[in-house]
């Protein structure tokens, strides 16, 4: 019976992507945006999975991941995908920059659980087509950044 529920314990952390985050507050010059942040998370990910089942790092000041309003995903080569289940663990953000990774095509549905998101940036991937539904679900949208690209099609109904 043990080593089952080892088993087990194993093969149900085996589907996950674990944020190792370094909280930290932020200022962008660049985006002249500040904000208490998951910054840089080190991303493990075993088998593929699509979707965020922990969060890890320490934070300052008493601070919990609800006070986390910015994610800012930089430099992960290994990310092919925009990963799912973020709000769960950050439910108020409202900045989520996400640089160089290998991030090729959206969905469109990425963005709906984020109704606080005043600004999406989302530079130096090989992005291809920017789907029409992309923004429809963040009324607060005040910053989009989508600066090199490999952009080809940008769907009419964007705005």
């Amino acid at each position: 019976m043990k080593i089952l529920l080892i088993f087990l314990a194993v093969l149900l952390s085996a589907n996950a992507i674990t944020f190792n985050c370094a909280f930290s507050e932020v200022f962008s010059t660049t985006l002249r945006f500040f904000s208490y942040s998951c910054f840089n998370p080190v991303l493990s990910n075993t088998n593929g999975s699509q979707s965020v089942t922990a969060v890890n790092g320490i934070h300052f000041g008493g601070r919990t991941n609800e006070d986390v309003l910015g994610l800012n995903l930089l430099f992960n080569y290994h990310l092919p995908f925009f990963p799912r289940g973020i709000e769960n663990f950050f439910p108020n953000l409202n900045l989520i920059i996400i640089n160089t990774t290998t991030i090729k095509t959206l969905d469109g549905t990425e963005l709906v659980p984020f109704k606080n998101l005043e600004l999406f940036a989302f530079h130096r991937l090989n992005l291809e087509r920017v789907p029409g539904n992309l923004f429809r679900s963040t009324p607060k949208m005040a910053r989009i950044l989508l600066n090199n690209n490999n952009i080809k099609h940008v769907d009419d109904d964007l705005f």
